[in-house]
């Protein structure tokens, strides 16, 4: 990049927010795609920016953009990095050994991190998007509100990556995601230009904050945005139910919503992520009330494989987990054979209090017509407490050697079964697979796929994990489901982005791509561009 150019960038944020130091490349080479964790656990980085900065304002940014369009240097931006599809990961080809990729400058933006303005009238919020999601609902019900987005990575990731990701919330079903929260966006163009997109009900012309919604970072940098906030619920009402099979809790699902019913949370786990669901330390005993197994029956019983797999009980040795592994097949049909026929249905209600306890009772009245079986709210309330740990869970899988991810296809109710079905066949031929149904709407579902698997190398461990994204991907496009419902698309679906929007609809993209960022300096490679 040359001293010249790191001496202009220091002159707009100051000497000690900018770097080219090794650690610094290192730290930001990549957010948690799985493909990069398997090399980074052997010591292999993907290759980092020439140049980091940390620019504190909008203003910062725009200079920063300016003195980017005139170097021809390539942007991307940065939040909190905890992606798992690449989106904020340098496109250079994977594996291609080297440490820097020149002429690139990454945007670290937590230093924006005020929420600027909130309108306890219009319930409305101007917040900046470096900001922590943590942090920012713990700011915004200081203040009496919420957002109501709460993603199990909310204490890690940013309000920016959110927007750029079309993130979904774990209470979606009654806040909607962040594209039904976004009323507006501050942005600074690629050229540097500052442009406010007030949208909302004083919208006109087409709503042109949401182009921008999802956009990954290819069309510029979000430096703050708009959103709609609601008061913090006054009473929240926790219940689980249990259904026969994953047909008969869709069912109720789909019944509940379109019954306009709108629970903040509503999640029906498999069979086989029931028994994880249900399993914890705080109770050897099973979800019929039964006494644990011993033996050989203890070893492969589903609560004892769920542990192991996913990080609870730390009972098996390193060499049984990886023999399991690589019997993919074996494994799944070993999960299927030893669990019950029972999928766990998990609903939480909230908001005023008299409406919200009139909702929850005729929750129950369906539920219990279309042949559930109450729990109680303990189950329910074991969820809410545990809602975030999954998040610390991947490291462990890692550490003994193999791999683990996550894949948020989502499709409307008719599909909804062979979307299911397809898919989860797709995945167990190569990776032990679970799933759970949630961000769930009147006509649609999203189904949450969790997967583990192993190689002999990290090589094979790539080759293994491309195969089950291939088929997943290649399984979701044929069932007719989207392969992205709150995730994003980054570098691991982007290849499948194509075949799903269309002819036209990628060209439509291509098309805005060329208009806003005809240099196609920000944040290349991703989306399928």
């Amino acid at each position: 990049m040359g001293r010249s150019a790191t001496a202009e960038i220091a002159r707009v944020v100051g000497d000690d927010r900018v770097s080219q130091r090794d650690s610094d490349r290192a730290a930001y080479s990549r957010d948690l795609w799985p493909r990069d964790l398997i090399g980074v656990r052997e010591g292999v980085l993907p290759p980092g920016p020439e140049i980091i900065a940390w620019p504190a304002n909008t203003a910062e940014v725009s200079k920063l953009l300016a003195l980017a369009k005139k170097r021809g240097l390539t942007v991307i931006p940065f939040g909190g990095g905890a992606g798992v599809c690449g989106a904020a990961r340098i496109a250079a080809p994977p594996d291609d050994g080297e440490s820097v990729v020149p002429g690139t400058l990454l945007l670290d933006l937590k230093r924006l991190r005020r929420i600027r303005r909130l309108d306890a009238t219009e319930r409305i919020a101007e917040i900046e998007t470096g900001i922590i999601g943590e942090v920012m609902e713990r700011e915004l019900v200081h203040r009496g509100f919420t957002l109501g987005h709460f993603p199990s990575s909310i204490y890690c990731s940013t309000l920016g990556g959110f927007v750029a990701g079309r993130s979904a919330g774990q209470l979606s079903t009654k806040y909607g995601k962040i594209e039904d929260m976004v009323l507006g966006l501050e942005l600074v163009l690629p050229d540097g230009e500052i442009v406010q997109l007030d949208e909302g009900m004083l919208s006109r012309g087409p709503e042109l904050s949401q182009l921008f919604v999802g956009a990954e970072g290819t069309l510029g940098v979000c430096t703050a945005a708009t959103l709609r906030v609601h008061p913090v619920a006054e009473t929240q009402i926790l219940r689980a139910w249990s259904f026969k099979g994953v047909a008969a809790g869709t069912n109720a699902i789909r019944t509940l919503l379109q019954s306009e019913l709108r629970p903040a949370v509503i999640r029906l786990y498999d069979e086989f992520d029931t028994v994880l669901a249900l399993s914890g330390k705080s109770s050897a005993r099973g979800a019929d009330g039964s006494e644990p197994a011993s033996g050989l029956s203890a070893l492969l019983s589903p609560k004892a494989l769920a542990g192991e797999l996913f990080g609870f009980f730390p009972s098996l040795k390193k060499e049984a987990l990886t023999l399991l592994l690589k019997k993919p097949e074996v494994l799944n049909r070993l999960a299927g054979a030893v669990v019950s026929d029972k999928c766990l249905l998990i609903l939480m209600f909230e908001g005023p209090r008299e409406g919200t306890a009139i909702e929850a009772a005729e929750a129950e009245r369906i539920l219990a017509s279309l042949g559930g079986t109450d729990l109680g709210a303990a189950p329910a309330e074991r969820w809410k407490r545990k809602r975030y740990a999954v998040s610390y869970r991947q490291s462990k899988v890692f550490a003994a050697g193999a791999f683990n991810d996550t894949a948020e296809v989502a499709a409307t109710w008719d599909l909804l079964p062979r979307l299911y079905k397809d898919v989860k066949e797709a995945i167990g031929r190569h990776a032990f697979v679970m799933a759970h149904f949630s961000h769930a709407y009147p006509e649609g579902c999203s189904i949450y796929f969790t997967f583990a698997g192993h190689g002999r190398t990290a090589a094979d461990s790539r080759r293994i994990y491309d195969a089950v994204w291939n088929d997943l991907l290649s399984a979701t496009h044929h069932a007719g489901g989207t392969i992205s419902h709150h995730h994003g698309v980054g570098l691991s679906k982007a290849r499948f982005l194509p075949e799903e929007l269309g002819v036209g609809g990628m060209q439509a993209l291509r098309m805005v791509k060329h208009a806003i960022d005809p240099g196609r300096r920000f944040n290349p490679g991703k989306l399928g561009l």
